[in-house]
């Protein structure tokens, strides 16, 4: 049986050199990247992939342009030759050199307060006399404040998030596809936390994977069938493996703690770092082996965000818990007052659900 990847051979002759030359180039394929034995990816999907925003639904000349640079973007950092996949030894010091990077992000933002209760004890103790108790007094304060805030912070989040612990009884599917990914990357069991909310989302929060906690939203679990919420819960346990939950749950809980106003969730996502959802969905595939799945998820979810704004009805989208988080869940929440949803309001940037759609369709 002839081999359907060779091009045909065409006779010997006058123009028969041309015509097998035209013959190869259109029969040549397109090679996946995919490696044998993994699931047959389905056809490939429109690179819109979100529901529209108010800029699209005004005309939709910036979706257009929003979509573009997302391609771009996700082509121009996928552009790497697929035979250059780093050494295992590589890749377990990379993983070492990302959780200890999240590891002193996490440090830093738990001191941020400590620092200001230690410039008030030397501030209080004014004269030269004092000065030596008023820094002792600001150092013991700013130990203890910073020590509380990191072991307490995923505590924190939870409480403010209304996340009741749950069992296998109660969620059955989720938790035997955490044990099965877990015990594929080498992780713990987390706890997995459920929110009583149609809003669908998931996220993790913990210092690391010992004490880690996976979060999910009652609106997730009938939206997504088991491969799509494969792909989820793979990301965020990627989180875990990298530590990227770490300097996120202490972010939460610092700006939750000082009652910043609403809208500050971009300032969790700043402290929080950048391209760490993307990062996510990279580590996710490469253990779930199937990026359809997970793309399929980021559209859905993204399709199914509900609009910002509107009066506070108790709906986790609402809540300024919600408002604090949105940027720890897979796909963002919206914004307060309308803002866009799926991360629009960082297009172009590693984290928009465009570009890692965009990106998922590549890999």
């Amino acid at each position: 049986m002839p081999d359907p990847l060779e091009p045909r051979k065409q006779p010997s002759g006058s123009g028969s050199r041309s015509g097998a030359s035209r013959n190869r180039r259109r029969q040549r394929p397109r090679s996946s990247g995919r490696s044998a034995g993994a699931r047959p990816a389905p056809p490939r999907q429109n690179r819109s992939p979100g529901r529209p925003t108010s800029s699209s639904r005004r005309g939709g000349t910036s979706s257009s342009r929003a979509q573009s640079a997302a391609d771009e973007l996700a082509e121009s950092l996928l552009a790497a030759p697929a035979d250059t996949a780093p050494s295992p030894d590589t890749a377990a010091d990379e993983l070492s050199s990302v959780v200890a990077r999240n590891r002193r992000r996490a440090v830093t933002i738990a001191a941020l307060p400590a620092v200001v209760v230690l410039l008030v004890g030397v501030i209080v103790g004014g004269a030269a006399s004092a000065l030596v108790a008023g820094v002792v007094v600001g150092a013991a304060a700013a130990g203890v404040c910073g020590a509380v805030l990191w072991r307490a912070s995923p505590r924190m989040v939870l409480r403010a998030l209304g996340a009741r612990l749950v069992d296998e009884a109660e969620v059955p599917g989720p938790c035997t596809q955490v044990e099965g990914l877990c015990a594929t990357m080498g992780l713990p069991v987390p706890a997995i936390y459920l929110i009583d909310d149609d809003v669908p989302g998931a996220m993790a929060v913990g210092r690391g994977p010992k004490d880690g906690a996976l979060v999910l939203t009652r609106g997730l679990l009938p939206l997504l069938d088991p491969v799509a919420l494969e792909g989820v819960l793979a990301h965020e346990l990627a989180h875990l493996k990298r530590g990227d939950t770490a300097p996120a749950s202490v972010a939460a809980a610092l700006v939750l703690i000082l009652r910043v106003p609403p809208g500050t969730g971009s300032t969790v996502y700043a402290l929080a770092g950048h391209g760490r959802e993307f990062e996510a969905d990279r580590h996710a595939v490469s253990v779930t082996r199937y990026p359809p799945g997970l793309r399929q998820a980021l559209d859905r979810l993204w399709r199914a965000m509900p609009d910002g704004g509107g009066p506070d009805s108790g709906s986790l989208a609402h809540r300024r818990a919600g408002q604090v988080t949105r940027w720890l869940f897979t796909v963002p929440l919206p914004g307060r007052g309308g803002g866009p949803t799926g991360g629009d309001d960082v297009t172009g940037q590693l984290d928009a659900t465009a570009v890692r759609i965009a990106a998922l369709d590549e890999w």
